[in-house]
């Protein structure tokens, strides 16, 4: 059985066919029982870029900054299986030295 298709949907402004300033962007999987992903925040040439928030389909998320494409810069990343928050500068979706662990949420989606 090969991977479930996924596609998304980008709702704002595209220059040159590329999504361009603060848009959301909704992942579809076609197989059925599979989560939804998304990502909500600034775009340049149709990459993330900027500040946003990455929703994970297990309810996992990441808000802070990113770059081409990456969770880059400071931001955070929130667990909800051990309620725990990591703190920090991120470094092409890793977490750099100095990233701090604390208990609870910072933010709540709703």
């Amino acid at each position: 059985m090969g991977q479930p298709l996924c596609w998304s949907i980008i709702e704002g402004r595209f220059v040159n066919g590329c999504a361009e300033g603060y848009c959301k962007q909704t992942y579809k999987k076609e197989a059925e029982g599979d989560g939804q992903e998304s990502y909500e925040g600034e775009f340049h040439n149709g990459k993330h870029h900027g500040q946003g928030a990455y929703y994970y389909e297990d309810g996992t998320y990441h808000r802070g900054s990113f770059k081409e494409g990456y969770e880059h810069g400071v931001g955070y990343y929130y667990n909800p299986k051990n309620n725990k928050t990591w703190v920090g500068e991120f470094d092409k979706n890793r977490k750099k030295k100095g990233c701090r662990l604390i208990d609870g949420e910072l933010y709540n989606k709703e």
